[in-house]
């Protein structure tokens, strides 16, 4: 008799982890993926499948993060890229506002700048 079931899995859901989508944008995560990898820091099953996944959600990265640059872009595209327009997704996923690194840098050097005024 069959069953009525679906199968359920990380890597066969179709979607990015949060862990994958920082890699592609930052190229790097925070979580190290090892019991899913085998990898410390690498979210995918190959580069291939890397390479793959960004092929498949360029466009809606790109629509998540306007006017941002991603690591994967220079790495399968060869965009010129700037680190500091990077998105920050480990801080956008905690709730910050800011969508670039830059962003976040400079914040970080006013409040220190305000601090050491006061």
């Amino acid at each position: 008799m069959g069953t009525n079931r679906k199968r359920r899995s990380r890597i066969a859901s179709g979607q990015l982890s949060s862990d994958q989508e920082a890699h592609l944008c930052d190229g790097w995560c925070v979580d190290p993926c090892i019991p899913w990898h085998q990898r410390p820091g690498f979210p995918f099953r190959s580069p291939e499948h890397r390479r793959e996944t960004w092929e498949a959600n360029k466009a809606h990265l790109t629509a998540k993060y306007p006017g941002c640059d991603f690591a994967a872009a220079a790495e399968y595209d060869g965009a010129t890229v700037d680190w500091n327009r990077f998105p920050v997704v480990w801080a956008l996923m905690a709730g910050s506002v800011s969508p670039r690194l830059a962003d976040v840098v400079n914040l970080a050097e006013t409040e220190a700048n305000l601090a050491d005024e006061s």
